[in-house]
């Protein structure tokens, strides 16, 4: 593998193909995507999990071998979930969904997903054959970039709350350590960068060292990865609406990288220091300043250094600055603009203040949301009553009379829900929920942004401390690694 210093963010690289490193190596050297994607069953699986992949895939230049797994593979049956807003639903079915609680769904269709040229499914056998196969040829020049797009949970091990994992195809899963033990099985010459926009997915910046496990020191391969959020936080993302936002890292992320986003917007300001490529550094840093969401955006020397440098980090001051890369230091400089903060002694300071202001407005507009929930789940409760005891049958779905009472007392039903005493009292209050739910979505996007603020000062201060360490080396290795991780696009933008 060509060395990453010097040239390797020059024009000569690899021209017109996504490259996960310089483009030294045997002339065959070959740079392979590996797209991990979709969710768990069907209905997990939704339209923007699909929408992510083909994104991604339909920029690849033909030079690159793409290798996708997905939800079920070449299956014919339907396992991905989308939303018809003009689907069709009977007042009386829909009053009742919305009476039990079982609105989820309710205009849901499915199908077989479309992501072209699958490999297989997204499990762990599909995947292990690709390791033991394809992967395993893998071989010095060669790069690999791995994209995942899915879902995530937290740790099974109550031991390490950072082994968490990212869920698969018909409920099962990998940990941390499960994805870095096939990590291992490469040639430690193949260069990984790791992608990844599922909840939990921080913990996977684990995937640096050896088996996944701090304790084993870093892995022999250079590996460096971009996670949507840290290791104890949801991320955001994956509607099945096919007219809802792009609001998920990954989107801005190769939106930086490709130019234009997936709706053709030509993207401006990613290119940090101005040499005319987009790197995975400058890419994560263009998602963390523009993402409209609750994510708290990492990478694996971010997480790398506070790990090792914990409670020992130097206080916070400007100078520390001077040990993370130049285009943290203006990310951290956008955020703060962003949140009327600034780059002096007091940041750190006056972040958490912010910060601990914040949580009481969320958890105040929060309690204030839950209340104004129970007094509309009473109501609800007395409406249900009223329509159980006139139809028993309906207090279980699954009763054989359901569809005839459906068809014959449609609008009894109707009436009985929507001209009950108390219905008048539920449309006022779902008025009321309705804007302190944004409200409070507003208050969770303003906390995620001070948030991350406060971990790129944490991250400074930290990097600092591990200056003088032999840490230091590891860390200053990945951020290499994270500064060679240079994206292109199949056909140029005009």
């Amino acid at each position: 593998m060509k060395s990453v210093s010097g040239s390797v963010r020059s024009a000569s690289l690899c021209s017109l193909v996504l490259a996960l490193a310089g483009c030294g190596g045997r002339a065959e050297a070959v740079d392979h995507v590996l797209v991990i994607g979709g969710g768990s069953d069907p209905s997990s699986n939704a339209l923007a999990l699909e929408r992510n992949v083909a994104y991604v895939t339909g920029r690849l230049a033909e030079s690159v071998e793409s290798h996708v797994f997905f939800a079920d593979g070449t299956d014919p049956g339907r396992d991905l979930r989308t939303y018809d807003a003009r689907l069709e639903v009977a007042p009386a079915r829909e009053l009742l969904s919305i009476l039990f609680g079982e609105t989820d769904g309710l205009r849901a269709r499915y199908r077989d997903h479309r992501v072209p040229d699958v490999d297989g499914p997204a499990t762990p056998a599909a995947l292990d054959a690709w390791f033991d196969g394809p992967g395993s040829r893998l071989a010095a020049g060669d790069r690999l970039f791995v994209y995942v797009t899915g879902h995530g949970d937290v740790a099974d091990d109550g031991d390490d709350p950072r082994n968490t994992v990212m869920l698969l195809w018909e409920g099962d899963y990998w940990t941390v350590r499960d994805f870095a033990a096939r990590l291992d099985r490469l040639d430690p010459a193949v260069p990984v960068t790791v992608v990844m926009v599922n909840c939990y997915c921080g913990g996977f910046s684990d995937l640096v060292y050896r088996g996944g496990d701090a304790a084993n020191g870093l892995a022999e391969a250079d590996r460096c990865g971009f996670f949507a959020t840290t290791y104890d936080r949801q991320a955001a993302g994956c509607s099945d609406d096919p007219e809802g936002p792009e609001a998920e890292y990954s989107l801005p992320f190769f939106s930086a990288i490709f130019g234009r986003s997936p709706k053709g917007s030509t993207i401006v300001g990613a290119d940090f220091d101005g040499d005319g490529l987009v790197g995975g550094d400058e890419a994560h840093a263009f998602a963390t300043t523009h993402l409209d969401t609750i994510d708290v955006p990492v990478t694996t020397a971010e997480e790398f250094a506070i790990r090792h440098a914990g409670e020992d980090a130097v206080p916070w001051s400007p100078g520390v600055l001077e040990s993370v890369p130049a285009v943290t230091r203006a990310a951290l400089t956008e955020l703060c603009l962003q949140t009327g903060l600034s780059v002096d002694d007091g940041l750190a300071a006056t972040a958490e203040e912010r910060i601990e202001r914040q949580r009481a407005e969320t958890r105040r507009l929060a309690d204030e949301l839950d209340g104004l929930l129970d007094e509309s789940d009473g109501l609800m409760f007395e409406i249900e009553a009223a329509v159980i005891r006139r139809w028993p049958e309906l207090s279980g779905i699954w009763h054989p009379a359901v569809p005839a009472i459906l068809e014959d007392d449609a609008d009894e039903i109707v009436t009985a829900i929507a001209g009950h005493d108390d219905w008048p009292a539920v449309e006022e209050l779902d008025g009321r929920i309705g804007v302190i739910d944004e409200r409070l979505a507003d208050a969770e996007l303003g906390l995620a942004k001070l948030r991350r603020v406060a971990h790129l000062v944490e991250y400074a201060r930290c990097a600092a401390t591990l200056a003088g360490r032999d840490t230091g080396d590891d860390h200053r290795r990945i951020v290499r690694s994270e500064r060679a991780a240079i994206f292109r696009p199949a056909v140029p933008e005009r």
